[in-house]
């Protein structure tokens, strides 16, 4: 039996609309709070469907697809997600608990307002993607890429960045608390109003390449240049 079996049955049984057509009236591909499910779909396609404040737990869904899929509120405890695609998919306000996201895109998604707490996301790509006021907090964000984003307010806690791509990233207002930033790049970054007063690794070199401003919040002993020139 294939390891998705679980999964395909609870599809069956709750989404219905994803699989029958006579169902979609009535469901519109909505997966409301009151549905919890597990199980595992490995490699499946499961874009552009509604998983509306769901609860997954314990799932297996490396190399899923999930683009262009409305996730909105949706809460993923010690779920594994490997390599699996998030592009363009709305996860705003949703709540990520431990668990494995290593080398998942998340090209162009909205992550605004999401909560991650102590995942394991390195080498994930965000390319282009809305962080704003999205809260990472202890998680492992080795080599993750971040080029462009639109990130103000973001929160890095205790969070590990090394070798984290932040170029000509917004990280207006953003916190670093305890971040770890060793060799992470932020050339051409925006850091007005950033904090990263309690950074660790930070180096004056990095610093050089980006821009910030009177509010921003730096080690002792560092500088960084004013965005704009002025």
């Amino acid at each position: 039996m294939r390891s998705n079996t679980l999964f395909y049955v609870l599809v069956i049984n709750f989404l219905g609309a994803a699989f029958a057509p006579e169902a979609a009236a009535q469901s519109s591909n909505v997966v409301r709070r009151e549905l919890s499910f597990g199980g595992a779909c490995e490699g499946c396609d499961l874009s552009a469907h509604r998983f509306v404040g769901v609860d997954v737990v314990h799932g297996r869904f490396n190399g899923a697809r999930f683009n262009g899929a409305v996730m909105q509120g949706a809460r993923m405890v010690k779920c594994s997600f490997a390599a699996a695609e998030f592009a363009g998919a709305d996860l705003s306000g949703a709540r990520i608990e431990s668990g494995d996201y290593s080398g998942a895109s998340f090209r162009g998604a909205q992550l605004n307002r999401a909560i991650i707490a102590n995942a394991l996301i390195s080498g994930g790509a965000f390319h282009g993607a809305d962080l704003t006021a999205t809260e990472f907090r202890g998680v492992r964000l080795e080599g993750a890429r971040f080029p462009g984003v639109e990130a103000p307010g973001v929160v890095f806690l205790s969070s590990d960045l090394t070798a984290a791509d932040f170029s000509f990233a917004v990280l207006r207002k953003a916190a670093f608390a305890g971040a770890i930033v060793r060799a992470a790049r932020f050339e051409g970054a925006d850091l007005g109003g950033a904090d990263l007063s309690s950074a660790q690794g930070l180096t004056q070199l990095q610093l050089s390449r980006a821009c910030g401003n009177a509010e921003t919040r730096l080690p002792l002993g560092l500088s960084i240049p004013v965005c704009g020139g002025r």
